[in-house]
């Protein structure tokens, strides 16, 4: 799969406030992300998926979890 990198700029204390490692924001951001555009339909729930780096079962079970 062909990927892309997009960087964001956080202040530095957000890590921190979150609690999270830099690994768990960037998944986060990507699961919100994906949950986001497939609400908004811009995506395909398999489109969705692969973007949030989900198999789709597990982010047809995030959706349902968050009453999308």
């Amino acid at each position: 799969m062909n990927t892309q990198s997009i960087t964001v700029d956080f202040p530095a204390d957000i890590l921190l406030a979150l609690n999270e490692t830099e690994a768990e924001l960037k998944e986060n951001i990507k699961i919100s992300l994906a949950m986001r555009l497939y609400r908004l339909q811009k995506l395909t729930i398999g489109k969705a998926a692969q973007l949030s780096g989900l198999s789709r079962f597990e982010f047809e079970t995030l959706l349902s979890e968050n009453e999308i």
